[in-house]
């Protein structure tokens, strides 16, 4: 996702959740390094066990770098997704990070979070 669509969504009144790709490496590696020195806001972890899956996640969120390049507009927190378990009895791995325009405190985000919302595969407004 681009900073001049962002600024858009921004501009519009709309809230976004946009993933960060490893093919933004300044911004990946920025995001990276902060989610691991500071203390997230909010923290919601969630197991869960199926016929041949046995998964777990932690989502944490935090306050947006302070050095945060300005032509990211409207960001109001961090995601950092963890994912972990066996699926047919393989290992599986997986960190994700995420912008989204809402504050690390709001209470949708909360909500959102905790009704096991699909994080990791949307790309859709929070």
């Amino acid at each position: 996702m681009s900073k001049k669509t962002l600024s858009a969504i921004a501009n519009s009144g709309n809230d976004y959740l946009v993933k960060v790709k490893t093919n933004q490496p300044k911004l990946y590696q920025q995001i990276e390094t902060e989610s691991n020195q500071q203390t997230a806001k909010q923290i919601v972890e969630h197991q869960e066990k199926t016929r041949d899956r046995n998964s777990y996640r932690k989502v944490e969120v935090f306050e947006p770098p302070k050095n945060l390049d300005p032509l990211w507009i409207g960001v109001g927190s961090v995601i950092k997704v963890e994912r972990s378990g066996t699926r047919a009895q393989e290992s599986y791995q997986r960190i994700g990070y995420y912008l989204c325009s809402l504050s690390p405190q709001s209470r949708r985000l909360a909500d959102g979070i905790r009704e096991h919302w699909l994080i990791e595969n949307s790309l859709h407004a929070c």
